[in-house]
């Protein structure tokens, strides 16, 4: 069994977090729009923290496909996985205490775009 091909982890999570930020900003600017002090942040940060996010995936599709198998439903298994453990718990989570709204067209938005994500990693993520 070979280990993880960290260039392919890098390349295919680049790709996938490019997606997510634009997918983000579509989000954010139009469908569901936030200003004024709901926006919170540097944007700098939330650019960079959604390439973490597509190098998680990436790694995440890297560790699992020896064992689930390559292909694009793995990959959305990658992105899903991630979605479930950083946007949907956490958003349960802030609900539940009345910190923020429980906003089901955002958290239906994020899962396509972290599975989508996904497919865009694991379609560039390679063993060679």
């Amino acid at each position: 069994m070979a280990g993880i091909n960290l260039s392919g982890v890098i390349k295919g999570g680049l790709l996938a977090g490019l997606l997510i930020n634009v997918s983000e900003y579509v989000l954010n600017m139009y469908v569901v729009p936030i200003g004024g002090e709901d926006a919170g942040g540097s944007i700098a940060v939330w650019v960079v923290y959604a390439f973490v996010l597509g190098l998680l995936i990436a790694w995440t599709y890297a560790s699992i496909h020896p064992r689930f198998g390559t292909g694009p439903k793995t990959a959305a298994c990658a992105g899903v996985t991630v979605w479930i453990l950083h946007t949907l718990l956490p958003a349960v989570g802030v609900a539940n205490m009345g910190l923020m709204e429980f906003n089901v067209l955002a958290l239906a938005w994020t899962l396509v775009e972290m599975g989508l994500a996904g497919m865009v990693a694991g379609r560039f993520y390679g063993e060679d």
